[in-house]
């Protein structure tokens, strides 16, 4: 799997200038997390401390709307990161 994560690393734009080398490093220091459907990964207002690389499933990017229902923001699949500004901006 971690061959899988250094490709989608490659794709990033943020990764995307790193050699395969630096993006391996990267890669051997992330930990594998599972969620179940539907559990929440980052809640509005949280620190960003995390970077994920989506490896299986899709995960919805959501905000309460002002009547009480969801706007949707987007929805990420097998490939997509999440949170790497996290990682520049703490």
């Amino acid at each position: 799997m971690s061959q899988e994560i250094v490709r989608y690393l490659g794709k990033c734009l943020l990764f995307r200038a790193l050699d395969d080398e630096a993006r391996e490093e990267l890669a051997s220091r992330m930990r594998h997390r599972q969620f179940k459907s539907g559990e929440p990964i980052f809640h509005i207002g949280a620190p960003g401390q995390s970077m994920m690389v989506i490896v299986k499933g899709t995960v919805r990017v959501s905000l309460p709307g002002p009547t009480g229902k969801t706007v949707i923001l987007a929805d990420l699949s097998t490939g997509d990161i999440v949170g790497e500004v996290a990682l520049l901006a703490g």
